[in-house]
């Protein structure tokens, strides 16, 4: 399997949420594109480029994740959403690597949970293009943004007011396509072969 690389506890109540809301977010992703949870990155140009300035991922993460509440039951899971719905793992090595996980009657969601980052160093993933890419923002954000704490209800929904200003700012970034990996410029090396 080829390796690539780019350069708490939880209570009962609040897993069980945070699961039923990522596995719903999940579903309806899949019915709304053909995409799935792994693609192909494009090889040929989706616009013509007028700038060779790229949006940071980590910093768009963080002016997100920061203006929501950490005590919120649902903060860990839709982080974690967020990641999936920003890097999309490569089909081929998706296809690969579960493959032999199920050799060893191992599945995709347990490796992912216990072995991410050994998951991460076989598995290329990569921003979307803006078409692909914006639909699945809107959809993550409309599904978690009303979502309440199941701890304690008087938290309110996950997003406040200056976090759906932030998802706006965001999907219009998104859409410039300044958060989208450049088609055909590989940003992985081979590390090696296990």
């Amino acid at each position: 399997m080829p390796l690539a690389q780019k350069g708490g506890a939880s209570a009962s109540a609040r897993s069980v949420s945070s699961q039923s809301q990522r596995h719903d977010w999940e579903r309806r992703l899949s019915e709304g594109s053909s995409a799935g949870p792994s693609l192909k990155q494009p090889s040929q140009s989706w616009k013509a480029f007028l700038t060779r300035v790229l949006e940071d991922i980590f910093h768009v993460e963080d002016r997100l994740l920061c203006l929501l509440s950490e005590d919120h039951s649902a903060y860990k899971a839709f982080a974690f959403a967020f990641s999936q719905a920003i890097f999309v793992y490569d089909k081929d090595d998706h296809a690969a690597v579960e493959a032999e996980l199920k050799k060893h009657n191992i599945t995709w969601e347990f490796a992912l949970r216990t072995k991410k980052d050994a998951i991460h160093r076989r598995v290329c993933r990569y921003v979307p293009p803006p078409n692909i890419f914006c639909q699945a923002l809107e959809l993550l954000f409309n599904c978690w943004q009303d979502v309440s704490c199941s701890l304690d209800p008087e938290r309110g929904p996950l997003f406040n007011q200056k976090a759906r200003k932030q998802t706006k700012n965001i999907l219009q970034t998104a859409r410039l396509g300044l958060m989208s990996d450049l088609p055909g410029i590989p940003l992985y090396y081979k590390m090696g072969i296990d």
